[in-house]
């Protein structure tokens, strides 16, 4: 008689506030998950650093961010990405797609 490989999987669901998270941190996480590439993230890093506060995730319309996060939360890359791309800008429309 062989031994017979089980595998088990376990499912941890975890809340968390993005403020408790730096920018770098949250684009990493974004890069990790294959949601966007080293050099989009180097973009947005970069577009940080010329906004008057060097937060890229400062901005008046902060609903934009919130929802593209519940988006990532779902699972919904794409809708995420629209929504992180208004937020950016007029210049990040369809750029990150």
């Amino acid at each position: 008689m062989s031994w017979k490989v089980q595998r088990t999987s376990q499912r941890i669901d975890v809340e968390a506030n993005l403020d408790d998270f730096d920018e770098l941190q949250l684009l990493q996480a974004l890069i990790d998950a294959k949601w966007l590439t080293e050099n989009e993230a180097l973009a947005i890093q970069k577009r940080a650093a010329t906004k008057e506060k060097a937060n890229v995730f400062a901005s008046a319309d902060a609903d934009e961010l919130l929802e593209a996060s519940d988006h990532l939360r779902r699972g919904n890359r794409h809708e995420a990405l629209i929504h992180l791309e208004r937020f950016l800008g007029r210049d990040w429309i369809g750029a990150l797609q």
